[in-house]
């Protein structure tokens, strides 16, 4: 599959003004079908003449209108949006005696011998195994991103 282009990405201004000395302009972002994939370092951003500026100076982080469970950050070195995955890693603790055969199929896939489900609240992690916490990871370059729509408001000349 290719990779996600800057003329995969629609602009829409919503708002432009001066604000002192600068310009800021509000757009909206959308890009992704899933026919193509996530490129390293994020997705170009059209020029940004484009934006109506041609340097900047400041950006918030982007506003989500298509809500999708990532996090979305605007790369102001490299004109990009990156987009952002929970990074959960699961603990098991060894050396117990188990009341219940747990399994893992094929590498990743979590599950048991009896065919009902079985859910573990609050337990510590730490101390019982479990989902623990990591830092959000970038998606992969494999990722395929479905239609998103962002809004990114950006302060410069």
């Amino acid at each position: 599959m290719a990779a996600l282009g800057s003329t995969d990405v629609t602009l829409t201004l919503i708002k432009r003004h001066r604000v002192g000395m600068l310009k800021e302009v509000i757009m909206e972002i959308a890009f992704g079908d899933g026919a193509k994939t996530y490129p390293a370092l994020g997705v170009p951003l059209p020029a940004l003449s484009q934006f109506y500026l041609t340097a900047v100076y400041w950006a918030s982080s982007p506003m989500q209108v298509t809500i999708d469970g990532y996090k979305y950050l605007y790369d102001k070195t490299n004109h990009t949006v990156r987009k952002f995955q929970p990074g959960n890693d699961l603990l098991f603790i060894g050396g117990i005696t188990a009341t219940e055969p747990v399994a893992i199929q094929t590498g990743d896939t979590l599950g048991k011998n009896a065919a009902t489900n079985r859910s573990i609240l609050s337990a510590d992690s730490a101390t019982k195994g479990g989902v623990v916490p990591q830092p959000k990871k970038e998606v992969p370059t494999t990722h395929a991103p479905a239609a998103t729509t962002l809004r990114l408001k950006l302060q410069g000349r």
